[in-house]
């Protein structure tokens, strides 16, 4: 049964993958992404900023410090290493060499 079930998965998945079109992918079209919110941002000044729709668009245009990964993981973001000091008081972050700036 196993056996039977394998093979009709690798067939299904050949045959999908024969129907696609990789002249799409090759081709130059531009992308465009709308992003629809459901209200109107107050601020992107992440200081600033103290609703939902803001935070919303911080985050998807944004990047901070660190991010989370799956299983809330936590992975560099602008940060290449961090450190803690011993009382837990100073952080240190190493911020990657090719990070881009607002402000240049």
């Amino acid at each position: 049964m196993k056996k039977s079930a394998i093979i009709t998965l690798a067939l299904s998945a050949s045959l999908l993958s024969a129907c696609s079109n990789t002249s799409a992918s090759s081709s130059k079209t531009k992308q465009v992404l709308n992003w629809f919110s459901a209200g109107e941002i107050s601020t992107m000044d992440p200081a600033l900023n103290n609703d939902g729709y803001g935070g919303e668009q911080l985050d998807a245009t944004m990047e901070g410090l660190v991010r989370l990964g799956n299983n809330s993981k936590i992975l560099p973001g602008i940060a290449k290493s961090w450190k803690e000091s011993k009382d837990g008081m100073t952080w240190t972050f190493n911020l990657r060499k090719n990070a881009k700036w607002s402000n240049g």
